[in-house]
């Protein structure tokens, strides 16, 4: 059972001390422990982020609890898992989903490619550059007259700058990445880029009828589970694996909306968004039934991609192990022999690729642990299994 836990008393000095030793500690090091330190005084738990490993969480009420009667306006509001979780929060009646606004006009196109900072880094940095190659496809299908607004993950160093790629390749297809187009007599970018994270932050970008998101912004589990204790005002609540995910694809889905109503389908013309195209990179439809929530009846087109090939292999391989998990008796596989198991033939990276897929996925009952894969059963979560006969 959880229980809160208090660390040593420091006074002002030992404060001090421990902030001036911190600088001795490696870069990587020093964020954490300083984090740790800002928090130590408090009350704290200790929480299994699941995928991240433990976490210590503390949180503190920012909203003054005496505010009783305050009005949010957020259109994600339907999609927003945390925001559930908040028992002083309820949607009024008639704005479950947005019956307001039609966004039949609105066409949506998954790129079936992973949307993580590392997989998006790991293709645009690779020799093929096959994601990059597929943006820059889609993007010669667009009308020059047409705007576009591209996210990307903001440059780290050490890290290929997905942006300059972009625009290196646009220039080898033929394409002007400073090209300018015109609307209502004045003269503007045709080529908008912003970094995740900025989703709803800016209005200017109404002009573009095309949304391109190369890759969508994770939250790391730990981070989620300190949200999900917050926003549950509940220190020693439990958070279940389920719940991460479930949380987790609710924020990438409130991510890809606010994303994508930066373009023109802010627009409302006798209650219709105007005609908007957007396209975002995930490895499945996970994203969609809450996209669906909140924008009910916009288009969903399939996307068949040119140069990304190996997701499909990966969409196959992920298929397969499914179904030799299904029939398996036993509720732990390693996954070396589960690899002897398989058909299909692949690379290392794929079958790993794989991995990750099958752990994220509602509709499987079983979880990576180190190198092996864990059938989900009550005792996966401390409970005990009393039996009916038992004295």
């Amino acid at each position: 059972k959880k229980k809160t836990l208090k660390l040593p008393e420091l006074n002002n000095y030992l404060r001090a001390e421990y902030h001036n030793a911190l600088l001795k500690v490696p870069l990587e090091s020093q964020k954490v422990l300083k984090e740790l330190l800002d928090i130590s005084q408090y009350e704290l738990v200790v929480c299994d982020s699941q995928r991240n490993g433990l976490c210590v969480v503390h949180y503190k009420v920012t909203v003054p609890r005496e505010l009783k009667s305050i009005v949010i306006l957020d259109a994600s509001a339907p999609i927003r898992e945390l925001m559930k979780l908040d028992k002083s929060i309820r949607l009024l009646e008639g704005f479950e989903g947005n019956s307001i606004v039609s966004y039949r006009n609105v066409m949506f196109h998954r790129i079936p490619h992973y949307s993580g900072r590392t997989s998006i880094s790991k293709s645009f940095g690779s020799k093929k550059k096959a994601l990059a190659k597929e943006i820059v496809s889609i993007i010669s299908g667009i009308p020059e007259h047409e705007a576009i607004l591209l996210f990307t993950f903001k440059h780290k160093k050490r890290e290929p700058n997905c942006r300059e790629i972009l625009e290196k390749e646009l220039r080898e297809a033929g394409i002007d990445p400073e090209a300018q187009v015109n609307h209502n007599g004045l003269l503007k970018p045709r080529f908008n880029w912003l970094t995740h994270g900025n989703e709803s932050a800016y209005n200017k970008f109404s002009y573009c009828s095309n949304a391109i998101f190369v890759g969508l912004l994770h939250l790391d589990y730990m981070t989620i589970v300190g949200q999900i204790i917050g926003q549950s005002d509940d220190l020693l609540r439990e958070v279940s694996g389920d719940e991460l995910k479930l949380v987790d694809n609710s924020e990438m889905a409130y991510r890809l909306q606010q994303g994508s109503c930066r373009s023109q389908c802010r627009i409302v013309v006798n209650g219709v968004a105007l005609p908007t195209k957007v396209w975002f990179t995930h490895p499945d439809d996970s994203l969609k039934t809450f996209i669906q929530q909140v924008l009910p009846d916009a288009q969903w087109k399939e996307y068949k991609p040119k140069y990304i090939k190996s997701e499909r292999l990966i969409d196959k391989l992920v298929h397969h192990v499914k179904e030799v998990l299904s029939g398996l008796t036993v509720d732990r596989i390693s996954t070396s022999r589960l690899k002897g198991m398989l058909s299909i033939k692949y690379s290392d990276t794929t079958f790993t690729d794989a991995m990750e897929i099958i752990s994220m996925k509602p509709d499987v009952d079983w979880i990576k642990d180190k190198r092996s894969l864990v059938r989900v059963t009550a005792e996966t979560y401390g409970f005990q299994i009393k039996a009916e006969n038992a004295l």
